[in-house]
């Protein structure tokens, strides 16, 4: 999706669109890099093998997010994102357990789930927020793929702590 067309003029606030866009997509780049810290954190901090390779793991998935958007940013593009992705729901699996300020056992997969669960839903939170306050069809575009892939991850987080904490307890 190339639309340099809308990127000219000037946005509500004064400022020119492009110089908007950018701002708006290198705070997702900043949320996503913290994300991605806290992540290297818990894999270096945590004792257990399984934990730190799924820390990795999310980690990983966080690194690519950032550098497909810094891809976007010098290109002027953003990738359509998989339909699959479009159409997940949000069904709130495990929110209800969620914690304003969770401690973090570093060697306790459930405590390392459970917050990655809120890093998750905190995100995809605020990025609905933006995609709802934004016009031009490149940032919503780039803030609705982001937060669609915030909402898998989480999913897949939810679906790792049924499958390894929560699987014979059912």
């Amino acid at each position: 999706m190339n639309d340099k067309s809308s990127s000219r003029g000037k946005a509500i606030s004064g400022k020119d669109r492009s110089a908007v866009r950018e701002d708006i997509l290198r705070n997702v780049i900043r949320l996503k890099t913290r994300l991605k810290s806290k992540f290297d954190s818990i894999a270096v901090s945590s004792n257990m093998d399984h934990i730190r390779a799924i820390a990795r793991e999310l980690s990983e998935s966080e690194q690519s997010d950032i550098d497909e958007l810094d891809r976007s940013l010098r290109e002027g593009t953003f990738p359509e994102v998989e339909s699959e992705l479009k159409e997940l729901e949000d069904y709130e699996t495990f929110d209800h357990l969620l914690e304003d300020e969770p401690d973090i056992n570093m060697n306790d997969l459930r405590s390392i789930l459970m917050v990655s669960i809120k890093y998750y839903k905190d995100i995809y939170d605020i990025l609905r927020i933006m995609e709802n306050e934004y016009s031009d069809p490149f940032l919503k575009q780039a803030i609705s793929n982001v937060a669609a892939k915030e909402l898998s991850y989480k999913k897949k987080v939810e679906d790792l702590l049924e499958e390894r904490v929560h699987g014979d307890s059912w």
